[in-house]
Parts: C-alpha cells; sequence; structure tokens
C-alpha cells in the first residue's frame, strides 16, 4: 500500500491551488517549451512545496511549473526508503532533511496533468446521469455537503477532483444526518445537474508508473 506523507485535507487543498494556477495560464503552457527533469533537485529547484507519495520502490512528486502541473516519477531502493522513514515527523527540517537524502535520484517518468484537464463539453456529457452511472464510469465519491438547496458530492475521477450536483435535495429528520447514514447507497439513485472540476485530485499520487 503506498504511503502518502501529507495530510490528506492538506493534500487535496494543495492540488486545488496547482490547478487553479494551471488553468489560468493554460494557453500559455500548452504552447511553452516543456522544461526538462533529469534529478529529483531539478523539480526542487523550481517548487519545495510540492505534493508527494512514496513506497519502498516509488516517490511520486506533483508540482506546479509555469502555470502547468506535472508529476514526476523516481525509484526508490529501500534502504533509502527505510532512510527517509527514519526522518521525525514533526522534524522542523524534515522536507529539507528528505529532499538531501532524495536530491540525486533519477526522474524516470514524466506526466504533465494539465494536458488532460476535462473539457466543458466532457463535463456536460453527465447531465443527467446518475450516480450509480458515474461509478460505473469511474468517479468515487470523497465527501459531500448537503442543504436545503442542494444535493452536492465531492468526487475523484482518475488524476482529477470534481463537485457534483445532483438535482434531488436530501432531506433527514431534524436536519441531522444520522450516523448510520449510507452516503454510498443515497448516492445511487441520484440524478446529475452539474459537474465541475475542481482541481488535480489526491488519487494522482495512488499511481504505479508503467515503466
Amino acid at each position: 500500500m503506498k504511503k502518502t506523507i501529507l495530510i490528506c485535507l492538506c493534500l487535496v487543498l494543495l492540488l486545488c491551488a496547482f490547478a487553479c494556477k494551471s488553468a489560468d495560464t493554460s494557453a500559455a503552457a500548452q504552447t511553452a517549451e516543456a522544461p526538462v527533469f533529469t534529478t529529483l533537485s531539478d523539480v526542487y529547484a523550481i517548487e519545495e512545496d510540492g505534493a508527494y507519495s512514496m513506497d519502498d520502490s516509488w516517490y511520486l512528486y506533483v508540482f506546479d511549473c509555469n502555470g502547468t502541473t506535472y508529476r514526476v516519477a523516481a525509484r526508490i531502493t529501500p534502504e533509502i526508503y527505510a532512510k527517509a522513514e527514519e526522518i521525525d515527523f514533526f522534524d522542523e527540517e524534515r522536507e529539507q532533511k528528505l529532499h538531501a537524502l532524495l536530491a540525486d535520484l533519477p526522474i524516470v517518468e514524466v506526466t504533465n496533468l494539465s494536458a488532460n484537464i476535462p473539457s466543458e463539453a466532457e463535463l456536460e456529457s453527465y447531465k443527467g446521469k446518475t450516480g450509480a452511472e458515474l461509478v460505473d464510469l469511474g468517479f468515487s465519491y470523497m465527501g459531500y455537503n448537503f442543504s436545503d438547496e442542494q444535493t452536492v458530492y465531492y468526487m475523484e475521477r482518475g488524476d482529477y477532483s470534481y463537485e457534483v450536483a445532483f438535482n434531488e435535495v436530501l432531506s433527514f429528520e431534524d436536519d441531522e444526518i444520522p450516523d448510520d447514514f449510507d452516503a454510498d447507497a443515497a448516492l445511487m439513485p441520484l440524478t446529475v445537474k452539474s459537474v465541475t472540476y475542481t482541481g488535480v485530485g489526491g488519487r494522482c499520487l495512488d499511481y504505479i508508473p508503467q515503466v
């Protein structure tokens, strides 16, 4: 099981921030020459506060460069991984120590995550589908927000995250969601009102490089 190092909420917020910056300059990013990343030191020189995950085989790092979000992959040995694990999680210099340990690792795969951001036409195509159909297409829910006006599920598919609003408004006795509420089951019959792309999702780090 891949060990994600950052706290989940912070990770999602960070990746969404990358996506927002990418969206602002997407046209320029598509025409700019792609940077060359040889080792992790090249990446750290650009962005030291990226999101990452690692296990004893792979280290993944997601970061923003000139308005484009990239994911790079580097091979890691069990020995290096063990040394990384020895660094105290609460050490104020943890990131610097980790970067120093990993800096010379060669990058074996680079993915431009901004290149495959879903189009408005794709988002529109989900309107009217049921929650069950979204699940069949590979969507999974990460959370929800219910109010008297709308039912919203926060969902991910592949490398990206979405806010999905449904036509039906779920109601609960005394406006309290019961402890035994089954969000998965409640999602299935709902019909999509709108799907909004919200950024690069945490699942982009739950990935095994194909090299």
